[in-house]
């Protein structure tokens, strides 16, 4: 996938349309439909439209951006503590996990 095409599969996924974003940016909805034709986007414009689309500019250039999973504060928080428990307290949270899903 190119980066414009990768650009208008993000625009899509997100909710949006072209014409969303190129009112947004400021720019004719033909410059916006350019831009997902093409190879290389300009990369402030790919900064702004990130910022408009709420993801992450590292997202639009991930090698797999089907793949790419989104983390909400909530969990991107208990990622953080999970990551200082102990290999001990690891385990026994996923005990937990594992009875709490039969709930």
């Amino acid at each position: 996938m190119n980066y414009g095409s990768r650009l208008k599969w993000l625009i899509k996924n997100k909710g949006f349309s072209q014409r969303d974003i190129a009112a947004d940016l400021g720019v004719p909805e033909s410059t916006m439909s350019h831009w997902t034709t093409t190879d290389y986007p300009p990369l402030d414009q790919i900064e702004s439209i990130c910022k408009i689309l709420q993801i992450p500019v590292s997202r639009f250039f991930a090698e797999d951006s089907d793949s790419y999973v989104e983390v909400s504060p909530e969990e991107m928080e208990l990622l953080k503590v999970f990551g200082e428990f102990s290999e001990e307290q690891r385990e026994k949270l996923l005990e937990v996990i594992d009875i709490l899903k039969g709930f």
